[in-house]
């Protein structure tokens, strides 16, 4: 290679080491300042992008860059791996196990794909279905769920965070607004487990990002209070990484297998890809995970069967 043409390539390279290293430093900070919390979701990609950067450096053979680069990869995989760890992924579910099925969609507010959505729950078949972002048009396209489902609560009138849920077993319903967030938290009490169906608002300026904070707390405060096992579902508006989820780390909530890596939104570039949908539990044996496939809206579904029945054996 050209000596000038290796130097310019070098070039480069640190300087995209740099900007790798930045932003990945940048999230550190996220505790305290909540725009650096918008970066933490996509540290997958962050870390996808040093470890190119470390692929290049060996190509380069130069000992300074292929050192750097290797810090800036472990800077980038460290906290991945510190979360992943503390919010470890249950056993698989035993061939034996008869678990129950959640399905959670956030179906779009402003979508009107009801069809595709009905489809969906006719074929999956699940025990419970949630829905987020059930506005009155939706609530009143799904009514005939009831049919199928006898057991349901609607939580209306909030367009883009109205919550609806459809349960085969019976359940009780309390809808919770925590203190200074505008938007609903809906806890259902079934007889073996408490259901918590969340939606808070998406942290993209300061005052959503504070009120973000309050209503996960709450959430995280729900299943710390809670008597018997919890499944948290929802469209979270943070990723496993974010800062944001911390108070539901510190509610030793576990996940199911599968979850964490896979993602959710926006369904229209894989690239920039998350992982906003959630199923998170606590005091569950094992549970599985998975994305479902596209049903109009923005956000894929998503689906857990979870293992109760060891619990009270």
């Amino acid at each position: 290679m050209p000596p000038r043409l290796r130097s310019c390539l070098l070039s480069g390279l640190t300087i995209a080491l740099v900007g790798v290293a930045t932003v990945s430093l940048f999230g550190f900070l996220a505790r305290w300042i909540w725009f650096a919390d918008l970066i933490t979701p996509f540290r997958l990609q962050i870390a996808m992008a040093a470890a190119v950067l470390c692929a290049a450096s060996l190509l380069m053979r130069h000992r300074l860059t292929i050192t750097a680069s290797l810090v800036v990869f472990a800077l980038t995989l460290a906290p991945i791996i510190t979360r992943t760890l503390s919010v470890p992924a249950l056993p698989a579910l035993e061939p034996a196990a008869k678990p129950i099925s959640l399905i959670m969609s956030n179906v779009l507010y402003v979508s009107t794909d009801y069809d595709t959505v009905l489809d969906m729950v006719a074929r999956e078949d699940p025990d419970i279905f949630a829905v987020v972002e059930a506005a009155d048009h939706w609530q009143s396209a799904l009514t005939d769920l009831k049919t199928r489902y006898p057991y349901s609560y609607d939580v209306s009138g909030r367009s883009a965070f109205g919550i609806s849920l459809y349960a085969k077993a019976p359940f009780t319903a309390r809808v919770i607004t925590p203190a200074h967030a505008a938007v609903p938290l809906l806890r259902a009490e079934f007889a073996d487990f408490i259901l918590l169906v969340a939606h808070p608002v998406p942290p993209i300026n300061a005052a959503y990002a504070l009120e973000n904070s309050i209503y996960l707390k709450a959430l995280a405060n729900q299943v710390r209070d809670a008597q018997k096992p919890v499944i948290v579902t929802g469209d979270l508006n943070s990723t496993l990484w974010s800062y944001s989820l911390t108070p539901l780390v510190a509610a030793k909530m576990q996940r199911p297998k599968g979850s964490g890596f896979a993602y959710t939104w926006p369904t229209n570039n894989p690239l920039m890809a998350i992982q906003i949908d959630h199923v998170l539990t606590r005091d569950i044996p094992s549970a599985r995970f998975k994305v479902l496939p596209s049903v109009g809206s923005d956000h894929f579904p998503v689906r857990a069967d979870i293992e109760l029945g060891a619990i009270h054996d």
